[in-house]
């Protein structure tokens, strides 16, 4: 008869490690998609601004960035000085409006300047009522003292835009100044608008 199965041995050792394979390296894979770039500036031009009228109101403009300086995305509008972002996102968004003009010492505080960059702006340019929309950023300077002096007021914001109907505009008010000062000003050479998509 066939005897019982006997106990089962040690486990032998590692055997070496074999040579490493030859086989040829695949192909590499496709480029991804680039993502879009979109930058763009603007520039003021020669526009003429009455930062109060008659009836001595001070008088909210847009700032109106008619030259341009690059636009890769041809996404803003010098005709209506508005930046209209085709691809949804985040922003960052910039502008300095600067001007020149005299305090008017009867207020007893210095001039004041607010500039706005807003989402979605509806108002007419060169009235007393300020625009309506969302503002996205906002800066108010003041500067006490009897002078003629020039002064540039930057904002930066991060804004969301849904690539289709959003669009942001500049709008600024100049106040406290001399009103015989307030007619016929321009913005300084340094003012403009740009941004890019984060």
């Amino acid at each position: 008869p066939q005897g019982n199965q006997g106990f089962q041995g040690n486990q032998g050792f590692q055997g070496n490690q074999g040579s490493t394979g030859t086989g040829a390296q695949g192909n590499q894979g496709t480029a991804g998609t680039p993502g879009p770039e979109i930058v763009f500036k603007a520039t003021h031009g020669s526009t003429i601004y009455d930062f109060s009228d008659s009836s001595q109101n001070y008088l909210w403009h847009k700032a109106d960035f008619d030259q341009e300086t690059f636009d890769t995305a041809s996404n803003y509008d010098t005709s209506t000085t508005r930046f209209t972002p085709t691809t949804a996102g985040k922003y960052k968004l910039h502008t300095n409006v600067g001007t020149s003009v005299i305090w008017d010492q009867s207020w007893g505080a210095g001039k004041e300047t607010v500039v706005r960059i807003i989402k979605n702006a509806t108002g007419t340019s060169g009235t007393s009522t300020a625009p309506s929309g969302t503002v996205v950023g906002q800066y108010i300077f003041t500067e006490a003292g009897n002078n003629i002096g020039a002064q540039s007021v930057e904002v930066d914001c991060i804004a969301d835009a849904n690539g289709s109907s959003d669009y942001f505009e500049v709008w600024f008010l100049v106040s406290y100044i001399d009103f015989s000062d307030a007619e016929d000003q321009q913005l300084l050479s340094s003012s403009c608008f740009d941004g890019f998509l984060i």
